[in-house]
């Protein structure tokens, strides 16, 4: 599991705040039976797999004036998003009598290898031959990579006459899954021969923006309470 999170804070008669969290991933998992191996036995089962995470989601989202309270409350308990196998967030405010301006961006790139391989080593190279005599028991490479991403960003800004607030999340995901017995391999005897690679992505993208205007009739900062407030969820 990887997490990456950011948090910021401005207030003033103008303020302006970002907030950036970034994962990226390049992670290798490699099972394989390398060439030049002579193998005698029932049957040869080669499999990696990467796990997906995942549990409920216990959150609720409460009224607009508390949802940023009720985030943060949440992360700390870790139950916003619940479990998964990659998680960014970035959740920042600004607060200004005239003009705050916020924002908010998480960033997820996934590069990950998954691959199960019988006559080949794990450098791609399949130059001598290997041999496996399966006595008449099952042979096969199967590779499975299974993952939960999930990104949250939050902006909040508040002013007593222009607020802009943006939040985004981008999540790039590439990578490879690959089952194989290569082509130089000697397999006899054997009896089921199964040669596989599956990959399922779910992706959760959250965002939250909330600008409300305060109405001051002092120069100093503007209190807690505001109307209306907007935000969105995707």
């Amino acid at each position: 599991r990887r997490r990456a999170g950011a948090e910021d804070s401005a207030s003033s008669q103008t303020a302006g705040g970002a907030s950036i969290a970034l994962i990226v991933s390049k992670k290798q998992n490699k099972a394989s039976i390398g060439s030049g191996n002579v193998i005698v036995s029932e049957g040869a089962l080669v499999t990696a797999t990467n796990h997906k995470i995942d549990s409920p989601t216990p959150f609720e989202f409460g009224e607009p004036d508390e949802i940023l309270d009720d985030i943060r409350t949440a992360l700390e308990n870790d139950k916003l998003l619940g479990a998964n196998n990659y998680y960014v967030e970035a959740i920042g405010g600004a607060a200004a009598n005239t003009t705050s301006v916020q924002g908010s961006f998480g960033i997820i790139v996934i590069d990950d290898e998954v691959t199960a391989t019988i006559g080949e080593s794990q450098d791609g190279a399949a130059a001598t031959a290997t041999s496996i005599n399966a006595r008449t028991g099952d042979v096969s490479a199967e590779a499975e990579n299974e993952f939960l991403a999930k990104a949250l960003t939050g902006a909040l800004s508040i002013s007593g006459k222009t607020g802009v607030g943006v939040s985004a999340n981008v999540i790039v995901s590439s990578g490879l899954t690959r089952g194989k017995i290569a082509d130089s391999a000697v397999i006899t005897n054997a009896g089921d021969v199964t040669v596989s690679a599956t990959a399922t992505q779910d992706i959760l993208s959250l965002s939250l923006s909330l600008i409300p205007i305060r109405r001051c009739r002092r120069s100093t900062l503007c209190s807690a309470r505001s109307s209306p407030s907007h935000y969105t969820l995707t």
